[in-house]
C-alpha cells in the first residue's frame, strides 16, 4: 500500500480537505481581525494550507482558492470582487511558497536544522505576496477605514507569517509522522499540564495596570524547550500551535502578558515577534535534536552491522599500530587461531609467525598487499593464513597503523599438497608403466639368450665322456642362468599392471627372488639381513608378483627406517599359522608414533621428507606416501591382510597373511604318458631357439618341422598334417596373436593344439585374450625335460579327450 495521500484520497478529495481546513481555520483567525473584518494579526489558515500544499503538491491550489473565497464571503462579509482578489492573493502566495520549498528539497518533517529557517524565509515571502494583493483589495474598496495601505499590509503580512511559523509544522509533520509514539504519554500529559499552568499563571500574575511586555511571558519558554528536547519536531509543533493559539485568545481577551498591546495596528507586534521567535527557536532546537538522534541511531546501526560482521566473520580481522602490534582483534580469533583476545592485544604478530615467513610480514613500505603466512597455534601446530592488509593513514597522510584480514587456508594447502603428491604418483606410475614395458622387452631378449645358453649347456652335459672339469664349468653356467632367470621373472612380475588371475606359487621362491632384487640396496645401506624360511615348500594362489612387490616395498621401507642407526638390522620370516602363510618383516629402526599409526596405510601419507612432522619422521629421506597403500591394496587382492606393530624409537614389524593352497599336481605324473610320435611345428624367428626345440623334440621321439614366422606356419597347416604347434608369441610379421586370430576366423577346420613359447607373456603381450584357446605355455629359458613334459601333457590330454582309438592311431 502506498503512503501518498493523493493516491489514497484522490485529487478531488485532497482539494476538498484543504478547502475545508482553510475555511475552518480562517474563521478562527478572523476572530482576531483588526482591520475591518478581513485583516488579523494571527492567521493559522495560511500555515495549514502551506503545509498541505508542501506535502501533497501545489496541484491542490483549486481547493485552497475555493476555501479562501468561501471563508471571505462567509466570515468577513466582503463583496464578491474583494473576496475573489483576496482568494487569488492567498492562493498565489501560498502556492508559490510551497513550490519553492519543494524545489529546495526542504523536508516536511523539519528534522534538519536548515528546515525551520527555510520555512520562515519562504513562508514570509509567500505571505508578502498574499498581503500585498489582499491589502490592495481591502484599501481600494474602502474596507480598511482610515488605516493606510502600508499599515494594512504590515498587519496582514505579520499575521500570515505568524500563522505560517506556528502552524505549518504541525500539519506537515503530523501527516508525515503517522501515529504518534505514546511511549512517553505520562511525560506528555505533564508537559500539557505545565503549559496550562503557565497560561493561567500569566493571566493571574500579570497586573491589569502593567505597561509594556510583561516578563512573565517568558514562562512559556521552558515548556517549549522541554518539548523540543524530549518530543522531537512533532511534539514541538503541537506545543507551539497550542501555545500560540492560547496566547492569541488570552491577548484578544485583554488578559495576560500581552494585554497592553491589544489596541492599535502595530500593537500586536510584540505578540507576533514573541510567538515567531519562540516557534523558530524551538523548531530549530527540535530539528537539531532530531538530526542528532537520527545520526546517533544511524551510527549505532552502522556500528551494530559492523559488529555483526566482525563477530560472525569466518576470517580474522585485526587492527595494528604503527609498530605492527595488535590493538584490536575480532572474536573469530578464538575459533580460528585458538588464541584469546587478551593473549594477542599488545603482542607483536612476528612472535607467532614461522621463522621462514618473518621477512614477508608487512613493514609499512607498501600501502596494501597480501601474503600467505604460517601462524603458530597454542598447541604448537602451524596454521596457514592468507593475509591481506592496508595501511591506516591520518588526516596528514602519516601512517597510523594497518588493518589486516586473515583467512585459514590450511585445508587448501593440504589439498594442494595431496594434488601434487597425486600428480607425482601418477607420473611415477606412468614411469613405472614405461619401465614395465621396457622390462618386458628386455626380459624377452634375455630369455631368448638364456634359452640358447641353457639348451646348449644341457646338450653338452648329455654327451658321454665329458671331462669332469668341463662338466663342473657347465654346471656353474647352468646355475648362473637359473639365478638370472629368477631375477628376470621377479622383474617381470613387479612390472605388470594387469596381474590377471592367481596362480599357485611357492612362497619361499618368491622370497628368495625378491631378496635377490633387493640385495644390492641392502648391501649399500649396510643393513644386516636375517632370513628364516620353513623346511618344506609353502604354496599359495596369488596374483602375479603381488607378494613379491609387497615384500620389496617392506624391505625398502625397513632400510629407510634403520637409516642412521649404528646397528641396522632387518629380519624376514616366512611361516605357517592355522591355514595361513605369514610373512613378517621386522626392523630396529625409528618406529612409528602410535598417534599416526592408523594412517600409515593411507594414500600419500608419509613421515619422510617434506611430510615429516615437527620433532618426528625422517626429513632427510624422500617418500611418496604410496608404498604401504599399494601393499594394502595388493594384500586385499590376495584375500589376505597386512598389519603393523610399531613402537616409536624401537622398530616396526609388518605382518602379511595370505591363505595357503595345496601343492600343484604335476600333470606328467598324474596322466600316464603314451608312446606317441607326433609331428610338431616349431614356429620361432630365432634360428637357435628353433634348432634347440627341434633337437629336444627329436630326442623325445617326435618329428619336428620348422617355420620362421607366422605366415609360413599357416601355410604348413594348409597342406601338412600337424599334431602340435609350438608358437613363439613375439615375432615380426604375423606374430602369435595374428596366428591365433587366423585360427579363430576359420572355425570349420580342426586345428592342432598350440603351445606358446615366450620369454614374456605378461601384461601388454596380448596373450590373456587367448588363454582358453592355448593348450599350454613354455617359458624361456627351458630345459629338455620341460619341453618334453609340456609336449607330452598336451598330447596325452588330447589323446584322452579323443578316446582310445585315437590314441592307438597316434602311436603307429
Amino acid at each position: 500500500m502506498t503512503d501518498d495521500p493523493i493516491a489514497r484520497l484522490g485529487r478531488w478529495r485532497g482539494m476538498l480537505a484543504i478547502g475545508l481546513l482553510y475555511g475552518v481555520l480562517a474563521g478562527i483567525g478572523l476572530l482576531f481581525a483588526l482591520v475591518g473584518s478581513n485583516v488579523s494579526p494571527y492567521w493559522p489558515a495560511a500555515g495549514a494550507a502551506l503545509a498541505l500544499l508542501w506535502r501533497w503538491g501545489p496541484g491542490l491550489w483549486p481547493g485552497l482558492f475555493a476555501g479562501s473565497l468561501a471563508a471571505n464571503l462567509v466570515w468577513s462579509h466582503g463583496g464578491l470582487l474583494v473576496s475573489l482578489l483576496i482568494a487569488c492573493g492567498s492562493t498565489l502566495g501560498l502556492t508559490t511558497a510551497a513550490a519553492l520549498l519543494r524545489r529546495l528539497h526542504c523536508r516536511p518533517e523539519l528534522d534538519e536544522p536548515s528546515g525551520p529557517l527555510l520555512l520562515l524565509l519562504v513562508g514570509a515571502g509567500g505571505s508578502a505576496i498574499s498581503a500585498l494583493i489582499g491589502s490592495l483589495a481591502v484599501v481600494e474598496f474602502g474596507m480598511s477605514g482610515p488605516i493606510e495601505l502600508h499599515e494594512v499590509w504590515w498587519t496582514w503580512w505579520t499575521g500570515d507569517t505568524t500563522g505560517v511559523i506556528s502552524t505549518t509544522a504541525l500539519f506537515a509533520i503530523a501527516w508525515r509522522s503517522g501515529r504518534p509514539d505514546l511511549a512517553r504519554w505520562r511525560e506528555a500529559l505533564l508537559l500539557l499540564l505545565c503549559l496550562v499552568v503557565v497560561c493561567f499563571a500569566t493571566i493571574l500574575i500579570t497586573p491589569a495596570s502593567a505597561q509594556g511586555l510583561s516578563p512573565w511571558a517568558f514562562l512559556f519558554f521552558p515548556p517549549l524547550l522541554w518539548a523540543a528536547v524530549r518530543f522531537g519536531p512533532l511534539g514541538t509543533a503541537i506545543a507551539i500551535a497550542m501555545t500560540t493559539a492560547a496566547i492569541a485568545f488570552i491577548t484578544a481577551s485583554g488578559l495576560g502578558a500581552f494585554a497592553d498591546f491589544t489596541d492599535g495596528n502595530r500593537a500586536h507586534l510584540p505578540f507576533q515577534a514573541f510567538t515567531a521567535a519562540a516557534a523558530f527557536t524551538c523548531l530549530v532546537l527540535a530539528a537539531y535534536a532530531a538530526s542528532q538522534t537520527r545520526d546517533s541511531a544511524a551510527l549505532a546501526e552502522s556500528e551494530r552491522r559492523y559488529r555483526l560482521v566482525a563477530d560472525n566473520a569466518r576470517d580474522v580481522v585485526s587492527l595494528h599500530d604503527a609498530t605492527g602490534r595488535f590493538t584490536w582483534v575480532s572474536p573469530s580469533v578464538v575459533q580460528i587461531l585458538g588464541w584469546r583476545n587478551e593473549d594477542l592485544l599488545g603482542a607483536d604478530p612476528r612472535s607467532f609467525l614461522h621463522t621462514d615467513d618473518l621477512d614477508r610480514f608487512p613493514d609499512g613500505q607498501r600501502s596494501t598487499g597480501s601474503e600467505e603466512l604460517r601462524f603458530r597455534r597454542p598447541d604448537g601446530s602451524w596454521l596457514w593464513l592468507e593475509t591481506a592488509w592496508q595501511n591506516v593513514l591520518g588526516s596528514d597522510g602519516a601512517r597510523l597503523g594497518m588493518q589486516m584480514t586473515a583467512r585459514d587456508i590450511s585445508r587448501r594447502k593440504a589439498d594442494a599438497e595431496q594434488l601434487a603428491a597425486a600428480q607425482r604418483g601418477a607420473a611415477f606410475a606412468e614411469r613405472m608403466a614405461s619401465i614395465g614395458t621396457l622390462a618386458g622387452g628386455v626380459a624377452h631378449e634375455f630369455n631368448n639368450l638364456n634359452a640358447v645358453i641353457m639348451g646348449n649347456v644341457e646338450l653338452a652335459l648329455r654327451k658321454p665322456g665329458l671331462p669332469e672339469d668341463a662338466r663342473r664349468r657347465l654346471e656353474q653356467i647352468r646355475e648362473a642362468v637359473d639365478r638370472e632367470q629368477g631375477v628376470v621373472e621377479a622383474l617381470l612380475a613387479f612390472s605388470r599392471h594387469d596381474r590377471g588371475t592367481g596362480e599357485i606359487v611357492e612362497l619361499g621362491r618368491v622370497v628368495t627372488t625378491t631378496l635377490a632384487l633387493a640385495r644390492r640396496t641392502i648391501r649399500q645401506r649396510r643393513v644386516t639381513l636375517q632370513v628364516e624360511l620353513p623346511d618344506r615348500p609353502v604354496y599359495a594362489a596369488l596374483p602375479h608378483g603381488a607378494l613379491g612387490q609387497i615384500l620389496l616395498n617392506l624391505l625398502l621401507n625397513a632400510c629407510d627406517a634403520v637409516d642412521r642407526r649404528d646397528d641396522p638390522r632387518v629380519r624376514v620370516i616366512l611361516g605357517i599359522d592355522s591355514g595361513w602363510a605369514e610373512l613378517r618383516v621386522t626392523d630396529n629402526g625409528v618406529g612409528i608414533d602410535p598417534a599416526i599409526s592408523a594412517r600409515i596405510f593411507e594414500p600419500f601419507f608419509s613421515t619422510k621428507g617434506e611430510h615429516a612432522g615437527l620433532g618426528g619422521g625422517q626429513p632427510w629421506l624422500h617418500g611418496t606416501g604410496l608404498g604401504l597403500s599399494v601393499c594394502r591394496t595388493l594384500a586385499d587382492q590376495m584375500g589376505g591382510s597386512i598389519t603393523a606393530n610399531c613402537t616409536a624409537g624401537e622398530g616396526t614389524t609388518f605382518t602379511v597373511r595370505v591363505p595357503l593352497s595345496e601343492s600343484p599336481v604335476n600333470a606328467a605324473e598324474s596322466v600316464p604318458l603314451a608312446a606317441i610320435c607326433a609331428r610338431v611345428l616349431v614356429v620361432d624367428d630365432e634360428p637357435e631357439i628353433r634348432r634347440l626345440l627341434c633337437e629336444h623334440l627329436t630326442g623325445a621321439g617326435h618329428i619336428a618341422v620348422e617355420a620362421s614366422e607366422g605366415a609360413q606356419a599357416i601355410a604348413y597347416l594348409d597342406h601338412e598334417d600337424i599334431d602340435l604347434v609350438m608358437l613363439n608369441w613375439s615375432m615380426p610379421g604375423v606374430d602369435g596373436e595374428g596366428f591365433m586370430r587366423h585360427l579363430e576366423l576359420h572355425p570349420e577346420r580342426r586345428w592342432p593344439p598350440v603351445v606358446v613359447v615366450s620369454g614374456w607373456a605378461g601384461g601388454g603381450s596380448g596373450i590373456d585374450r587367448w588363454r582358453r584357446e592355448i593348450a599350454g605355455e613354455l617359458r624361456k629359458p627351458f630345459s629338455r625335460d620341460q619341453v618334453r613334459g609340456t609336449v607330452d601333457r598336451v598330447l596325452c590330454g588330447r589323446a584322452l579327450e579323443a578316446g582310445p582309438a585315437s590314441s592307438q592311431t597316434g602311436s603307429g
